[in-house]
């Protein structure tokens, strides 16, 4: 009996720290996504420009969730997003009009981007940049007097972010590279200090004996940092790159245009 009394004694010891051990995981769950923009629309609903404030800052990326989702770009992503935040938060009071205009929420349906059978083609890159173990999503809106959808919301860091305009990001990377890409080539070209280097480079790299063709072929090197063939193209194109397909002797098909899609390639 005393044996019993014991282990009696020693569950209900443990029943509290249980249900607390339990009470703390559920707290540490994320909010679903519709309690998360519900509590995003009271906030924006709020006639103080504190709380407005702070419910936009809650559901938009920070540096962190940016180098999650883009890690190889996120320096690129994360200065566009910062510009688009300050504008947010000058025209917060804009925002929020739009946001709580037709009336309150009645329901939310949301829409999984990556069950999609056929998504945009932006979607299509964008989830094949991020971690696949990232959730997103678009929500439609049903309110009293309208309904209407919205842009992308993800569950990175624990929380839901509303990334706006996540579907060009691809193209953002993209041209940013590019120019930068164009920028380091024209300091090259330009730094005579660089120049002059090269040459030095050069003249050491420089075979003795050799023909004018080898010569040639050590005055440049270009390398290309690229993710794919598209990628590539689009720096060989902005560059004003000419492509010669050697098909027989004496013979090439040469494409002028690189932007041209399907490309066109000529007999020369």
């Amino acid at each position: 009996m005393f044996d019993a009394f014991r282990r009696f004694r020693s569950f209900a010891l443990l029943a509290p720290c249980l249900a607390m051990a339990a009470q703390a995981d559920e707290a540490k769950k994320p909010p679903t996504l519709e309690d998360a923009y519900r509590a995003f629309h009271a906030g924006m609903a709020s006639a103080k420009k504190e709380e407005q404030i702070k419910a936009l800052k809650a559901i938009l990326p920070t540096r962190k969730d940016i180098e999650v989702l883009f890690s190889k770009h996120a320096d690129i992503v994360w200065k566009d997003e910062q510009a688009q935040q300050k504008l947010l938060r000058e025209h917060y009071a804009d925002v929020a009009r739009e946001v709580t205009r037709k009336g309150a929420i009645k329901r939310i349906v949301k829409h999984d981007v990556r069950a999609e059978k056929d998504p945009s083609t932006g979607y299509k890159r964008v989830l094949a940049m991020i971690p696949r173990d990232i959730p997103i999503y678009t929500i439609d809106v049903f309110k009293e007097q309208a309904s209407g959808g919205t842009g992308a919301f993800l569950l990175v860091n624990g929380r839901w972010i509303f990334f706006k305009g996540i579907e060009a990001m691809p193209e953002i990377i993209e041209k940013a590279r590019v120019n930068e890409f164009l920028k380091q080539a024209q300091r090259i070209v330009l730094d005579k200090k660089d120049s002059s280097f090269l040459a030095d480079q050069q003249k050491e790299a420089m075979p003795r004996k050799g023909s004018k063709r080898e010569k040639r072929m050590l005055r440049w090197t270009l390398k290309f940092d690229t993710n794919n063939a598209a990628d590539y193209v689009q720096q060989m194109r902005a560059l004003g790159a000419i492509l010669a397909f050697p098909v027989k002797k004496g013979e090439y098909r040469v494409v002028h245009d690189l932007s041209k899609r399907p490309a066109e390639a000529k007999a020369e």
